[in-house]
């Protein structure tokens, strides 16, 4: 379904006419007919303004529909992550992934993410699920992505880990395995309105990028930064241009997410910056 498509839906469920759409947003009933009808697309400021007035994300109106597939439900439920990463760990007998699970999940009990109500257990479990889709099938790699903030935020101690030593090794210094580049993002310093990168490698000295503290952490802007700076080094740019590039367009993010209804909530949307990335293969 394009742009238009979804504007009509959600106008028809909620039993409104093109009329009362146009005069919420000041505008002529003949522009939203004409967004209908997919001869012109609504701007930024308008899209967010149909996103509150409908009381849905700003991605429920800009994506294309290609079917009935949710992908808040499907992919950032931590439970369906859970079952995910244990499934495959039964199949490919990765005996500790296997502890690991249950134990980050009671260890991250009644703990949520900085400044949301998502649970922390959805980041180790998000980690985990990246690493098996790229089919990094290494039950050490696997548990250390499970247990990394087990020790740190829950007053655990290596040995009480329920892994090998392998895998505590890996907690202890994943930098051990031989990464080459590093990021250390979302440092913020007691006092400062700004969020710290720190950016180092075997081909350059460490550096430091930095953008404006945002006061939300949405779910989704570490999987951002991440895709961001990736799709930015695979374009080209060096390894400082492209931490600066992910930084930004993370922190842009943030904002565009903030004007949403329950953005807390639904999560960090960057739909409308798409076009910021595929700049980069212009340049």
């Amino acid at each position: 379904m394009s742009i238009g498509a979804n504007i009509k839906e959600l106008r028809e469920e909620r039993k409104l006419t093109q009329n009362q759409v146009a005069d919420a947003l000041g505008i002529t009933f003949q522009a939203v007919s004409a967004w209908e009808r997919d001869e012109y697309k609504p701007d930024t400021d308008k899209l967010v303004k149909l996103a509150e007035y409908f009381g849905v994300s700003v991605s429920a109106i800009a994506e294309e529909k290609h079917g009935a597939f949710k992908t808040k439900d499907a992919i950032y439920d931590w439970e369906h992550m859970k079952t995910y990463v244990k499934t495959t760990a039964k199949n490919f007998k990765l005996s500790d992934s296997l502890k690991a699970v249950d134990f980050a999940v009671k260890a991250h009990t009644g703990q949520n993410r900085k400044c949301s109500n998502v649970p922390y257990i959805y980041h180790p479990l998000n980690l985990a699920c990246h690493a098996l889709s790229m089919d990094i099938i290494d039950d050490a790699v696997i548990a250390a992505c499970l247990l990394h903030d087990v020790v740190e935020d829950c007053e655990i101690g290596l040995d009480e880990l329920p892994v090998g030593d392998e895998a505590k090794e890996l907690v202890e210094a994943l930098l051990e395995r031989g990464a080459k580049n590093v990021v250390l993002k979302g440092i913020q310093r007691e006092g400062e309105n700004r969020i710290r990168n720190f950016v180092g490698g075997v081909d350059c000295d460490i550096f430091e990028v930095h953008n404006e503290f945002v006061p939300y952490m949405l779910h989704g802007t570490g999987d951002l930064y991440c895709s961001c700076l990736l799709a930015a080094i695979m374009a080209g740019l060096s390894l400082y241009e492209a931490a600066k590039f992910a930084g930004t367009l993370t922190h842009d993010a943030i904002e565009v997410s903030t004007k949403q209804p329950h953005f807390q909530e639904r999560g960090v949307s960057f739909e409308l910056l798409l076009g910021d990335v595929t700049a980069l293969l212009k340049a």
